[in-house]
Parts: C-alpha cells; structure tokens; sequence
C-alpha cells in the first residue's frame, strides 16, 4: 500500500494507466539508469533491494495482531477479492531483518478496550495519504 501510494504521490502512477490497463497488469514506466545508460525498473519496481525492509517491518506488526482483529480483516478483505478456482498455498516464512523502532512494526494496538477494530496510529504514511485525497 505505501508503495502504491508513493507512486501516486509522485505521478508515476495515475488513474488514467489504470484505466488503460483494463483490469490487467498495469506497466509502470522505465527509468534511465545512469550508471549503464540503460533503461531500469529499479525505481519502480517492487524488489527486495528498494521495499524489503518497509515490507518486512509492515509484516511484523500484522504477525502481532490478535486472532480476532486478524479475522475481521481477513473477512472484509475477502469481500474484494475474485472468485479463484484453484489458489496455491504458500508455506509461511519467517519474518526476517525487522527494525524494532521502524513505525511499520510498530501499527497494532492490541489492548483490549472491548472493540476488535484494528487502531490507527499517525505514521508517515497518513500524512501522504491526506495529501493525495
């Protein structure tokens, strides 16, 4: 999501590509690597190199929700998805490489105020979110 939403704060992603797109892949533009002078997905690509860490402290605070938030969203999600036929499964990996004082490890508040509705905390990624709506 933060990277979707970065893409779209920058311009390298708009509604119009979408739309283009039609439901399939949408192609996100190449860049000028001036190092080799060749052209390069390395500034909008979704690798390791570029969103490992961002995504692998995200992944530590969904690990530290509790059963019940957890299936709410699960849930609500599901509610978005397409019927699939046959879905792989995947083993599950260990969540490697987190930065304890990163604020994407950091999201859940899993107190128990009588409400299973997941908490919002002010992060960075909010502020760019209000600029973009």
């Amino acid at each position: 999501m933060e990277r979707a939403l970065r893409l779209v704060a920058t311009g390298t992603l708009t509604i119009d590509m979408v739309n283009a797109a039609k439901g399939k892949t949408v192609n996100l533009p190449k860049t000028m690597n001036l190092a080799t002078a060749k052209e390069s997905m390395r500034q909008t690509g979704f690798s390791d190199v570029a969103w490992g860490k961002a995504t692998r402290n995200y992944a530590k605070s969904a690990c530290s929700l509790s059963d019940a938030k957890f299936d709410i969203i699960i849930k609500e999600a599901k509610e978005f998805m397409k019927p699939i036929r046959g879905r792989k499964t995947t083993q599950a990996t260990e969540v490697i490489d987190v930065d304890e004082d990163d604020e994407r490890a950091c999201l859940v508040d899993n107190s128990d105020d009588g409400s299973d509705q997941c908490k919002l905390f002010k992060s960075p990624l909010l502020n760019l979110t209000e600029t973009l709506f």
